[in-house]
């Protein structure tokens, strides 16, 4: 069951569970809810049967495997999903650019020499590295061999194979405001060549 309710968020496109505790109390509040009773039971059924898959798409082949629950904040160069702009030119200093993103609406990235932030209403929604000059908050660099990747996060998250020979490992995690977010290592030749965090579907 707790596979079930840790991926709730993945498969529900409405965003209608926002949060794990979301689906648990519409699956404990049937009387007073039944539309969202009912839906939570479908989404239950779907995950359970949804569990591990693969699937397909032009460029990937995308292999889900249960989300893995991180046991502390995931940071890069010291930056977390939902620090303030504030925060981050503390620890980068001023940006070398920021770009208006052409995907998300009212999101900026602010480029560095060594990171790239997506801030969106002034709160950071994503991190990717450029040089192995940063590491996250567990001691991982562009750089670090996949097996170190393993040896700290294991292999039990999303694996996605490009087609450009670059093999994604994700980790879903619940981010501090209870949203799905994701730790990314891009791994080619067994080694690091970036790693990101994001929020999913927030940047």
């Amino acid at each position: 069951m707790k596979k079930i309710l840790d991926k709730c968020t993945e498969f529900d496109p409405n965003n209608r569970f926002q949060s794990v505790d979301e689906l648990k109390a519409a699956l404990t509040d049937s009387p007073r809810r039944p539309i969202k009773f009912f839906a939570a039971i479908f989404f239950a059924v779907f995950i359970f049967m949804t569990i591990n898959f693969t699937a397909t798409t032009d460029n990937a082949t995308y292999t889900k495997n249960p989300p893995v629950v991180m046991n502390l904040p995931l940071s890069i160069g010291e930056v977390k999903l939902g620090d303030s702009l504030d925060n981050v030119r503390k620890i980068f200093g001023a940006e070398n650019e920021i770009r208006a993103s052409e995907d998300f609406p009212n999101a900026f990235y602010h480029e560095y020499k060594d990171v790239v932030v997506t801030v969106k209403d002034n709160f950071v929604t994503a991190v990717a590295t450029y040089t192995d000059a940063v590491k996250d908050n567990r001691g991982i660099r562009q750089g670090d061999s996949a097996q170190k990747v393993f040896d700290v996060y294991g292999e039990e998250g999303w694996k996605i194979d490009s087609e450009d020979g670059e093999t994604f490992y994700e980790y879903p995690f619940e981010a501090a405001d209870g949203t799905l977010a994701v730790m990314r290592f891009a791994i080619k030749n067994n080694l690091v060549e970036y790693m990101s965090l994001r929020v999913e579907n927030k940047n």
